[in-house]
């Protein structure tokens, strides 16, 4: 029987790196571990910026749903509880899921440096990956950062990149930048 989410998120916050590393080497080496869920996504709406994020997901989220399609949610931060984070077709993701998914990572992880955000991300694309927890149509994320240098750059099917205002150009030109290299390496982030 797993630990309830919190026990192992405490435990998953110990691992957090000592030394300042901006690459994404440990969200790679997770990936890889957890056979790269993060390949078989349905298409990704990726929105970022300071403000605004949270309720261009729910817009976004709303009229998707509301067109039938079935859509999960990742966002950060968390107002109340953690697993606010989650959505699944809608709904928060349950208790017995989250720890099932945090405990899989954290057994993937072996103990290694890492990030809670990166750890986080991994249950969601373990929770949002076909044969996950439910299916869907399409993901949406809110985080707070640039998307090509956190753990959600990893998303092989971005449809689309939105930054909340206020827009941040030097944001989008190396968004930019790396999508261009991508598409015409023609495959998805590593």
């Amino acid at each position: 029987m797993t630990a309830g989410s919190d026990a192992i998120l405490d435990r998953l916050m110990a691992l957090h790196p000592k030394v300042i590393d901006l690459s994404l080497d440990r969200m790679h080496r997770l990936l890889a571990q957890l056979g790269h869920p993060e390949r078989s996504l349905p298409p990704v709406v990726h929105i970022a910026g300071t403000n605004g994020k949270g309720s261009t997901l729910a817009m976004i989220r709303a009229g998707l749903e509301s067109a039938g399609h079935r859509v999960h949610a990742y966002t950060s931060p968390h107002l109340a509880r953690f697993h606010e984070r989650i959505r699944l077709n809608g709904a928060l993701i349950s208790e017995p899921d989250l720890a099932a998914l945090l405990d899989e990572v954290e057994t993937a992880n072996g103990g290694a440096p890492i990030t809670f955000f990166e750890v986080t991300t991994a249950a969601a694309l373990l929770a949002f990956a076909p044969g996950g927890v439910a299916e869907m149509s399409l993901i949406a994320l809110a985080i707070d950062a640039d998307p090509a240098f956190v753990a959600t750059h990893h998303m092989a099917r971005i449809f689309a990149v939105l930054f909340a205002l206020p827009l941040m150009a030097g944001i989008i030109r190396r968004v930019l930048a790396a999508d261009a290299a991508r598409d015409a390496r023609g495959s998805p982030p590593e």
